[in-house]
């Protein structure tokens, strides 16, 4: 319960938010942000020119990303983020984020890096 806390406490903190993954899990994240903090920023980087991922029907894809971005979330499709240590981070396409909270859901197994 102490992670959790500890996120949401930053999540309170942070002006602008900004989430990476190519899953579920920063949809459902950047959701509960607005809703809980409506006036915050939100960014979403994905790897792929649509939401999650293809094992789900572009329709739906289309769908969930019209959700989103009416909800006042931006979405960054076809770049990455390799840097999640700085304050400011770059995309591999060289575009500055103007994030002050960065978070990452790569969950990877053990032994495996973030190299793409």
């Amino acid at each position: 319960m102490a992670v959790l806390l500890v996120l949401v406490w930053s999540f309170r903190l942070a002006c602008k938010p900004s989430l990476f993954d190519d899953h579920i899990f920063p949809l459902e994240y950047a959701g509960e942000i607005k809703d809980a903090f409506p006036s915050k920023q939100v960014a979403i980087v994905h790897s792929d020119s649509m939401l999650l991922n293809s094992a789900y029907p572009n329709k739906y894809r289309k769908r969930i990303e019209k959700d989103i971005t009416s909800r006042g979330v931006n979405v960054v499709f076809n770049d990455y983020v390799d840097d999640f240590e700085s304050t400011h981070p770059k995309t591999r396409s060289g575009r500055q984020l103007d994030g002050d909270l960065v978070v990452s859901f790569l969950f990877l197994p053990p032994g495996m890096s973030r190299e793409l």
